[in-house]
C-alpha cells in the first residue's frame, strides 16, 4: 500500500516530467521566432493608430495591417505587452493591469509628438479588451476591436477549469481548427504556440472587467467579428454594441468559409480597409 505522500511524490515525479517534455519541445528555432518588439512607422497625419496584439501573440502579428494604415499617411505604433515576445515562461508572473498600462503608456509616447491631435486604437481579440478598458481613462477618440471577447464558447467551463488546472499543468499547446491550417506559418510566426495555465486567469479577469465595464465606454466604436470564430460567441459582439455608450457605432460581420478566430495575416487584407475607413472617419471629423 502507498501512503497518501508517496502517492502526491509520484505524481508531482511524473507532472514535472511532463513539463519537461513540454519544454524540451521549445527548441531553438521556437525561441528565435517568438523574439520581438515594439515598431513605429512614422506618418504626417494628426491621428496616430495603435495597434494592440492579441494574448501570447506579437508585435508583429499586426505588422501588415499597420502598414497598410501607414501608406495613407498615419503614425503607426504596435507596442508590445507584457511578457510577450520573448519566452511562454516571462507570462507567470504578469498580471492584467500590466497589459493596461503598457497600452496607457503607449499612448503617452505618442502623444509626445506635438502634432498628434487623435489617437484610435485597434486591438486584436484580447488587445481589444485592453483597449477598451484603457479608453475609459485615457482620451482616445476611436476603438476597433477585431474578434474581441466578452463570452468565450465554455466560458463557465474555462473558470472552471482553471481553478484547479493551473496545479497539474504548467503549460498547455496550442490548438487549431483543421480550417486554419493554410494559416499556420502565420500562427507559428506571430505568438507562442504554449501558454502558462496560471496567465489564463488573467485574461479572463481582463475580459470580466472589460465586460462589467461596457456603459464607460463612449469613443466611437468598430465591431469586427467573424461569423465562424471557434473561441466568441456569436452574441459577444453584440453584448458589447448594445452595452456601450457610444454614440457611434457598428458592428461588421466577417464573413468566412472556414473557423477563424484572427483575420489579420496579409492574406485577409480585404478587410483592412473596413479599419482604414473608421480611422480617416475619426481623423476627419466626420462622427460629428
Amino acid at each position: 500500500m502507498f501512503s497518501g505522500n508517496t502517492f502526491l511524490e509520484q505524481k508531482n515525479m511524473k507532472d514535472k516530467k511532463k513539463e519537461k517534455k513540454i519544454q524540451s519541445e521549445f527548441t531553438k528555432k521556437d525561441i528565435e521566432s517568438w523574439q520581438d518588439k515594439p515598431f513605429l512607422l512614422s506618418g504626417k497625419k494628426d491621428t496616430v493608430v495603435i495597434l494592440l496584439h492579441g494574448w501570447s501573440a506579437l508585435p508583429r502579428q499586426v505588422r501588415s495591417l499597420a502598414e497598410f494604415i501607414n501608406k495613407e499617411g498615419y503614425l503607426t505604433y504596435a507596442p508590445m505587452f507584457s511578457g510577450h515576445g520573448t519566452h511562454p515562461d516571462d507570462l507567470f508572473n504578469v498580471k492584467g493591469s500590466d497589459w493596461i498600462k503598457d497600452a496607457e503608456l503607449a499612448i503617452k509616447l505618442v502623444k509626445k509628438k506635438r502634432y498628434i491631435k487623435k489617437v484610435v486604437l485597434v486591438g486584436v481579440s484580447l488587445g481589444g479588451n485592453v483597449a477598451l478598458l484603457v479608453s475609459q481613462k485615457a482620451k482616445v477618440d476611436g476603438v476597433a476591436l477585431l474578434g474581441t471577447p466578452v463570452h468565450l464558447k465554455n466560458h463557465f467551463g474555462v473558470w472552471l477549469g482553471l481553478l484547479w488546472l493551473p496545479f497539474f499543468k504548467k503549460y498547455i499547446k496550442k490548438s487549431y481548427p483543421k480550417s486554419i491550417q493554410r494559416d499556420l506559418e502565420f500562427l507559428n510566426t506571430t505568438s507562442y504556440q504554449y501558454y502558462p495555465t496560471i496567465n489564463v486567469r488573467e485574461v479572463l479577469d481582463v475580459i470580466r472587467k472589460c465586460a462589467f465595464s461596457l456603459r464607460k465606454v463612449k469613443a466611437p466604436i468598430l465591431i469586427l467579428q467573424t461569423n465562424k470564430d471557434y473561441l466568441v460567441t456569436k452574441y459577444s459582439p453584440w453584448v458589447i454594441y448594445n452595452s456601450v455608450s457610444s454614440k457611434i457605432k457598428k458592428l461588421q460581420w466577417i464573413k468566412l468559409t472556414g473557423k477563424e478566430h484572427v483575420f489579420v495575416q496579409s492574406e485577409r487584407k480585404e478587410y483592412y480597409s473596413l479599419v482604414l475607413n473608421f480611422v480617416e472617419q475619426i481623423s476627419s471629423n466626420l462622427e460629428k
